[in-house]
């Protein structure tokens, strides 16, 4: 492998001393496990990394994006690459592949990463490692574009030892360098895999000297742990080369050192040890800063309550959008939850491309002319077989993609919550979200769909469209991945703390330690309401005059109120599929749905 060895050169500006050297910024393309200071690309459809690290812990300006997907993550790779390389095994043991002739449904001819913010003063070499365990020629070529352009070819088949370099490319005006890869000419493997494992970028830069700094993230106090769970000690630092870690069952009299770790990590994954004390506190020391939690927290070790939150949902809730997993509202919820109470836990079953369809109960039949299937790994059945304390449903937009009305969407809804009634299992729906490129028809199903929402789950309806969308109902484009249809990091932020909004943890432990909760007299109160579907009115008995009836129609607007009711027995008119609501001392008493 190609090294650069260049003599430090000391500069004094400004009174400061800052250092001329090389700097190296390595990538591991799919990895999983990935140790700082490596830099770590797991989506390989379109994933994009911010100041990559250098390989001395310092962020640097670079950034690296899928400019053109891969087709997936391969983990055959070798584990034993030679020591000269200087390559761990977790980042030699993994790579993005695609592949020139269809394979699994798919054919990605061609992959691009694009490295920008670079100098085009700047001269960089590029070193390119790929492997994969397999006997037959899996030549790739790497064609580098910067201001001009290399051509790299490499076979991975068992390799081992091999990397391609690109010396002293200069980036495009732009600041670019563009990576694209494809089969090699002498790829003779039957779907013409290509490979690309790692990027290992050097340069001469200024490194200048940083400031040490150290801020404990987590716990900093009152949260709840259980013993022998798995929450994580978490950091931020710049400057500091190592961080002893250490843990206080007595509020700070005495301390035990739990262990010295690479500052760089950020993280400890630490198990919660067998004690019952609310006077817990960590306390992280690096340099000669020292930093400990700002309240006491809880540790546990009789208490075995789990609640379990189950995630149904299509593209959004899958993963969509963001530059990474991490950066999904759902992975964030369930680090979030665990992070401040080791008693929740949350699965998430969702998939792209999901309709109310797909998530219908297993038997469920599908209308004549809708290509829909019940998916029953990822549905309400395979949801109400993991034991959930909670629902979460976030379908954003492929009904109304789909041309599926808003009354279709609710008979298909009612399908997919009657199992979770039946078992007072609580439940929160998530409004759709705006999307481009919709006609007026299918913005039209969005917006109705959205106020039924808001009307038929009230509190129990969490607002994911609330200022990500434009007047004009698309995606506002601060929050705008870059389809039109999936939210970037920042909006995944904002559903972050729409479903924190909602509180579900505390009505949870509510619900499970009293048995008594708002969301309980909605769906499960004494009321008698027949008949269900009707032809012409509905009976309520049961009633605790005073009270206030609403109906609503199936687009959520108000068709009628009366007020002041002092009977306990009322039959109304209904027409079409309408709402209704019994509302007792400004809250909801009881909630139906009234079917033809």
């Amino acid at each position: 492998m190609p090294r650069l060895y260049f003599t430090l050169l000391l500069l004094l500006i400004s009174n400061h001393f800052i250092a001329q050297d090389t700097i190296r910024v390595n990538i591991d393309l799919g990895g999983t496990d990935t140790e700082l200071p490596w830099n770590t690309l797991t989506n390989s459809e379109n994933g994009q990394i911010e100041n990559l690290l250098s390989m001395n812990g310092a962020a640097t300006e670079i950034d690296i994006s899928i400019s053109d997907d891969f087709n997936g993550t391969n983990t055959n790779g070798t584990l034993k690459a030679d020591a000269d390389l200087e390559f761990p095994s977790f980042a030699t043991g993994d790579s993005f592949f695609g592949n020139a002739i269809e394979w699994n449904g798919a054919t990605q001819e061609t992959a691009e990463i694009t490295l920008s913010d670079l100098d085009p003063e700047t001269s960089y070499t590029i070193d390119l490692f790929a492997s994969r365990l397999a006997n037959d020629n899996r030549e790739s070529q790497y064609v580098i574009t910067g201001s001009t352009t290399t051509t790299l070819l490499l076979n991975p088949a068992d390799n081992a030892s091999d990397i391609v370099s690109a010396i002293n490319i200069n980036p495009s005006a732009e600041g670019e360098i563009r990576i694209q890869a494809s089969a090699g000419p002498n790829n003779n493997n039957q779907f013409g895999f290509y490979y690309l494992g790692i990027i290992s970028i050097q340069y001469i830069g200024i490194v200048e000297a940083v400031e040490p700094a150290l801020i404990l993230i987590s716990p900093t106090g009152r949260e709840y742990y259980q013993s022998g769970k798995t929450p994580q000690i978490k950091w931020q630092s710049q400057g500091i080369a190592e961080v002893i870690l250490e843990f206080s069952s007595n509020a700070g009299k005495t301390w035990s050192e739990l262990e010295t770790v690479n500052a760089l990590s950020q993280v400890y994954d630490w198990i919660i040890p067998d004690l019952d004390s609310k006077d817990c506190l960590i306390r992280i020391s690096g340099d000669t800063i020292t930093k400990i939690s700002s309240d006491n927290f809880t540790i546990n070790n009789t208490d075995t309550t789990a609640c379990h939150i189950v995630v149904l949902g299509s593209s959004t809730a899958a993963g969509t959008g963001p530059s990474t997993l991490d950066s999904a509202w759902v992975w964030m919820y369930r680090d979030t939850l665990f992070q401040n109470d080791t008693r929740f836990t949350v699965t998430n079953l969702a998939q792209g491309g999901f309709t109310t369809y797909n998530i219908l109960p297993t038997g469920s039949s599908i209308p004549v002319g809708v290509s829909q299937t019940v998916n029953v790994s990822r549905n309400i059945t395979q949801a109400l077989s993991l034991n959930p304390n909670a629902v979460i449903i976030n379908l954003p937009s492929n009904d109304a993609a789909n041309g599926f009305t808003v009354e279709t969407q609710l008979e298909n809804y009612d399908l997919i919550l009657d199992g979770l009634e039946q078992l007072e299992i609580p439940y929160w729906i998530c409004t759709p979200q705006p999307r481009n490129g919709f006609s007026d028809a299918q913005k039209a199903i969005q917006t109705n769909m959205r106020d039924s929402t808001f009307t038929r789950f009230g509190d129990f309806a969490i607002d994911f469209w609330t200022n990500l969308a434009t007047t004009e109902d698309n995606v506002d484009d601060a929050y705008n991945s870059g389809d039109g249809v999936h939210l970037n990091n920042a909006g995944h932020k904002i559903l972050l703390d729409r479903v924190l909004q909602s509180q579900i943890p505390d009505f949870l432990l509510d619900f499970k330690n009293e048995g008594t909760s708002s969301q309980q007299d909605i769906k499960y109160s004494p009321l008698v309401f027949y008949p269900n579907p009707t032809s012409d009115f509905v009976m309520i008995e049961n009633l605790e005059p005073p009270f206030a009836i609403q109906i609503y129609d199936v687009n959520g607007r108000s068709i009628v109120q009366y007020s002041n009711y002092f009977s306990n027995r009322i039959a109304l008119p209904i027409s079409g599929l309408q709402y209704v609501k019994i509302i007792k001392e400004h809250s909801i008493f009881g909630s139906w749905v009234v079917k033809n």
